[in-house]
Parts: C-alpha cells; structure tokens; sequence
C-alpha cells in the first residue's frame, strides 16, 4: 500500500436530534447510545422555487460520551455532531442477505441549545399517568 495517499473519514453536522436516545448494548456487552440528527438543506431552482430537504443520520456515541449525553440529549435539541462514517453488517431473520448500515460514530458532540432534560420533571409526569 502507498504510504503517501492521503485519507480523510470525518462527518461534521450540526441540527436537531430527530428521537430521544436509546441505550443499547452491542454483542461485546459495550453500551452506546444512538439517535438520529435531522439536517435540512435548501436551495433556490433556476425558476426560482425554494425548496428544502431534510434527512436523517443514524448517530452512535461509545463509551464516556454514551453515558454522558444520555442523560442530556432531547428531541429537537440543537447539536453539533464531529467523526466518521462506518457502514456495518445487519443480518435480518428473514432477510438473506446482510444490510449495511452507514452510521456516524460521534467522537465530537456540542450540546448548542440552551434547554436541558429535566429528569424531575419527566418522572413527575411519569407518576401522574
């Protein structure tokens, strides 16, 4: 392999958490944590016509990260997501052959919103079902 080619892998968006993060585990008992972040692009036609297109990025936290913004991150909070794209292999039931996925692992996330998860305040909704 050749030594001097350059490799660039690295994501950077910044918008709004699309879900409440999930916990999950992986095969090797490692917590993460994943969500999704909405990005909006918009752009003028040659006919003048604004449009707008909003996708949704599968983001995955590891480690320290994943138990740290657990606890913080929200739907629709603003933030800003810094890493790498890694696609891996989903084998379904049903399926035969494996998807691949593309995620974003998250090294970087900034929290760019004022508000923050109240967890008083969930569990007292909770009770009050």
């Amino acid at each position: 392999m050749n030594k001097n080619v350059w490799s660039i892998n690295e994501v950077i968006l910044i918008w709004r958490v699309a879900n409440d993060p999930i916990i999950k585990e992986n095969k090797n008992n490692q917590e993460l944590v994943v969500f999704n972040l909405a990005t909006r692009r918009s752009w003028t036609t040659r006919q003048d016509d604004k449009k707008e297109e909003i996708q949704y990025h599968k983001i995955a936290l590891w480690w320290k990260l994943a138990e740290t913004l657990d606890k913080l991150l929200i739907k629709w909070m603003k933030v800003y997501v810094k890493w790498y794209l890694h696609n891996r292999k989903l084998q379904i039931e049903w399926e035969q052959a494996p998807r691949i996925i593309t995620e974003i692992v998250a090294e970087e996330l900034l929290i760019l919103d004022r508000r923050r998860r109240n967890v008083e305040d969930e569990t007292m909704m909770d009770n009050e079902e």
